[in-house]
């Protein structure tokens, strides 16, 4: 079944420095800052890993990058609301990784990496609508299979309102539910 997804303007920003070590450092606007090693970084430690983080460890996991990371997380919105902060953070996490090790990154590749990783966490085969928004913005027409990304027309002016509603369900729990 086709979807429209509309992305917001708000932007989570990650940045990436390799260090010499191996340590992985992350420092982010809305948690207190994490260290950890990637000698700690196990596949069947994945759902232990910290809440605020464990998007960005799994990312990092799945890279296997060899050197240790300086992580910078900005974001402009709350990620207590239920905007696909977790799908904007994996998007911007992986969007940086391949920067890093391959100088370039196709976006395709990053919806089928990012994907992977929410589905590792969320233990279900998830939507990629929120992954589709965070990677190509906009007001999109969007189908997960067979794989199906196209703008709406960007010239369409369509007066979308976003009310809170009080309070955010997890992904998992509104999937159990339905």
């Amino acid at each position: 079944h086709k979807a429209i997804v509309a992305a917001a303007k708000q932007r989570i920003y990650v940045t990436l420095n390799k260090r010499q070590d191996k340590n992985i450092i992350i420092n982010s606007d809305i948690s207190t800052e994490y260290r950890t090693n990637l000698s700690e970084l196990h596949s069947e430690d994945i759902l232990n890993y910290p809440k605020n983080f464990i998007f960005i460890l799994v990312a990092i996991l799945k890279s296997n990058i060899e050197s240790g990371l300086d992580i910078n997380i900005k974001s402009d919105f709350s990620d207590k609301i239920g905007l696909g902060s977790s799908a904007a953070v994996t998007v911007a996490t992986i969007s940086a990784l391949c920067q890093l090790q391959y100088g370039n990154f196709d976006k395709k590749q990053i919806f089928s990496k990012s994907l992977e990783i929410i589905n590792i966490i969320q233990n279900f085969d998830a939507s990629g609508a929120d992954i589709a928004a965070s990677i190509w913005g906009s007001i999109l027409l969007y189908r997960k299979d067979p794989f199906l990304v196209e703008k709406i027309n960007p010239n369409l002016t369509i007066p979308i309102k976003l009310i809170y509603s009080g309070y955010k369900k997890k992904t998992t729990d509104v999937v159990a539910y339905v």
